[in-house]
């Protein structure tokens, strides 16, 4: 690399006429050099802008805050995801520009450090899943929990009447005001700062939708020190599923839906957020769906914990700084899991909604093909290959859809 991070813009564009300029412009770059577009907002390699047949393009892009100019080079500052007829801004799951030597053992590592407020990243298995499962109607009042880059409350804002979209981090608000404005939604999104439910403690909803921090990881003394507000769930992953169980029956109208990604720790049978879920609403008329994402119930942790163990003692760590507690604390974590008997790790939508026998009921669905393979969940998008990156991004519809003329 040429730059060092103090060269690179990080704040997109407030300029709402720059934002719809942008979308035209990815639009031209995808269609016509698919593998430039890999380069740059995949993989954030250099692009020489001065061969480019269209400067203007690359300027446009400038202009909005997704590229950087360095001498004639232009470099990524956020990942840009497409997703069926959309473009989804999002910060890297790691960048090559965050980069932190430390000390281990007797000599040092360098590794690529998250942020505390970085915006997450779309990944195939989570945001897209969710998005291919709403069934949101016409007339419905949706909320977006968590709501990051976004991308969720956008496809809502498709067919909903109302779309409001909270999350707890600024920087993802900005993200996602970005991203309606480039997808031309934002008359149909109203964005609010805050904690769970309290920006919005005066309504209610008839869908609620959200993909929040569900990473298990070893417990700290201060998880706001060590971990990026997108990622940390607790121990067992559950720490803000529980919190959403608790509160979410004083949000929703009489005919309603809530849906969520659920990826934390359970046992052979059942998640942790599955069995609080059961216990707290048991004397509910409610129909509970879990779509897993396995064949089975879930991935053994046995089999992910050495997969996990090579990507966090790699040059991807979960933590973002307070290595040295995480490492010492990682130990009773362990045994904890074993104590608790959570063997498993799984992958799921989970959807509620009212039910017409008038008793609480849960049914499973798997797939007779794994969505989620232990080998794929600690795959990056700089290690992936373009092949594969295309493949993804044709599975989703994508490259059919931006191929129509006059989308």
């Amino acid at each position: 690399m040429l730059y060092s991070p103090k060269d690179v813009k990080s704040m997109l564009t407030h300029n709402k006429k720059f934002i719809k300029n942008c979308k035209p412009a990815l639009l031209e770059l995808f269609r016509n050099d698919l593998k430039t577009y890999i380069e740059l907002f995949f993989y954030e390699k250099e692009i020489d802008g001065s061969k480019s047949k269209d400067k203007d393009m690359f300027e446009t892009l400038q202009n909005a805050g997704l590229l950087t100019k360095y001498n004639k080079s232009y470099y990524a500052n956020v990942m840009v995801y497409p997703l069926r007829d959309k473009f989804i801004v999002t910060d890297f799951v790691f960048s090559v520009k965050h980069k932190k030597f430390i000390n281990f053992g007797r000599g040092k590592r360098e590794l690529f450090i998250r942020k505390r407020d970085q915006v997450w990243a779309m990944l195939p298995h989570e945001t897209p899943q969710i998005i291919k499962n709403l069934k949101v109607n016409k007339n419905d009042i949706v909320l977006d929990l968590a709501t990051g880059s976004g991308a969720i409350a956008l496809f809502c804002a498709d067919k909903a009447k109302r779309v409001y979209a909270t999350d707890i981090n600024p920087k993802a608000v900005e993200y996602a005001k970005f991203n309606a404005i480039l997808n031309n939604l934002e008359h149909k999104i109203e964005f609010r700062i805050g904690d769970l439910f309290s920006p919005v403690r005066n309504l209610r909803f008839n869908y609620i939708v959200w993909n929040g921090p569900t990473v298990a990881a070893p417990d700290v003394s201060d998880p706001k020190t060590t971990y990026a507000l997108s990622d940390f769930g607790g121990p067992d992953g559950a720490d803000f599923t529980r919190r959403f169980i608790d509160e979410v029956r004083g949000f929703i109208k009489k005919d309603f839906t809530i849906q969520w990604y659920d990826s934390c720790l359970g046992n052979r049978k059942k998640s942790v957020s599955v069995d609080y879920l059961t216990k707290k609403f048991k004397d509910k008329n409610w129909r509970v769906e879990i779509n897993h994402f396995n064949k089975n119930r879930g991935i053994p942790l046995s089999t992910t914990q050495k997969l996990f163990r090579r990507y966090r003692y790699g040059k991807y760590p979960l933590a973002f700084d307070n290595f040295v507690e995480v490492n010492r604390s990682e130990k009773n974590w362990l045994k904890w899991i074993k104590r608790n008997k959570l063997n498993f790790v799984h992958f799921a939508i989970i959807t509620i909604t009212s039910n017409s026998t008038n008793r609480f009921e849960i049914f499973e669905k798997f797939l007779s093909k794994n969505i989620v393979a232990p080998s794929f969940i600690y795959k990056e998008w700089h290690s992936m290959k373009e092949k594969q990156i295309k493949e993804i991004l044709f599975g989703e519809g994508t490259l059919k859809t931006f191929k129509k003329e006059g989308t």
